[in-house]
């Protein structure tokens, strides 16, 4: 029972709906997947700042594991994500997990492994061209809004998972500039190593803001008072639990919002603060998880 951590009782005596019935038998196409993230903001050349490793099962159980800090402190947090249940967030070295409820507004990760949209076009992504990655064939869907570009390399048959993206700002010149890249660098379809989806139950469970507290005080680093607010916002039941269709996400969503790479918030030296990355990483696939997309 992976996911009867710490709230045995609470997981393991909820009754599925009818909705998460229906998809108690979905099936995906397994894989595990590597990717690199890089900030241009302090060199042209790009600066190695995270790491991810995805593994999905053939029943559509998800684990990533992401690292925190930089990449060479090789500290890790890992988000476990069933379908049509609770997605628990372990982070092994604070002894802590995070629990993110299902509700009767989640499918996100359902609605992608069940039916994805063709092309995985959401939202206002448009697309751009098809492509290759790492001998698998993707879909390159491009937004731009205002002087801001974001482009993702999305994999149908996987899901629509992530097998690149780049995030861009228009400069006063009208040229564009690359500060974010993702660049998938391993690609293996198959089951995956089944250890990574076993979460220790003696975690204890911790709220978002006291684990992204924690972790910050782990790693030695200072955190803002601008960090400090955003992460506040998701202790709120309303946003963790989707209560509303409507309101959880936005709630969610104007968090992201707080996080987003943004000059003006990327750090004295400009650079994107791995600390900030992860909890934003971690809220931005918690809300694709767990509610549709337009």
């Amino acid at each position: 029972m992976l996911l009867c951590v710490g709230a045995a009782g609470y997981v393991g005596a909820r009754v599925l709906t009818g909705e998460q019935r229906a998809y108690a038998q979905v099936k995906a196409k397994p894989f595990t997947l590597r990717l690199d993230f890089y900030s241009y903001g302090k060199t042209p050349a790009g600066e190695l700042y995270a790491r991810e490793i995805t593994a999905r099962r053939s029943d559509g159980t998800t684990v990533t594991a992401r690292t925190v800090g930089t990449v060479e402190k090789n500290l890790q947090a890992r988000f476990l994500t069933v379908p049509g249940r609770d997605r628990v967030e372990a982070h092994d070295a604070l002894g802590l997990k995070t629990t993110w409820p299902s509700s009767p507004q989640a499918g996100g990760l359902l609605d992608r492994l069940s039916s994805p949209r063709p092309h995985c076009l959401y939202g206002d992504f448009v697309l751009f061209r098809d492509d290759i990655v790492l001998g698998h064939p993707v879909s390159v869907v491009r937004r731009e809004r205002g002087s801001e570009r974001t482009t993702c390399w999305y994999a149908e048959d996987l899901g629509c998972e992530t097998l690149g993206y780049t995030y861009e700002q228009k400069l006063a010149d009208g040229a564009w500039k690359v500060n974010i890249v993702e660049r998938a660098t391993a690609l293996v379809l198959g089951e995956p190593e089944p250890s990574q989806f076993t979460i220790p139950p003696t975690l204890t469970e911790a709220t978002p803001s006291e684990t992204n507290r924690r972790y910050f005080q782990l790693l030695g680093a200072k955190r803002t008072t601008a960090e400090r607010q955003s992460s506040e916002p998701l202790d709120q039941p309303d946003v963790r639990q989707g209560r509303g269709r409507n309101t959880a996400p936005a709630a969610a969503r104007e968090v992201l919002g707080n996080l987003l790479p943004n000059p003006a918030r990327e750090g004295s030296q400009g650079e994107l603060r791995a600390e900030a990355c992860l909890l934003y990483r971690s809220t931005s696939n918690a809300v694709r998880d767990n509610f549709r997309p337009s």
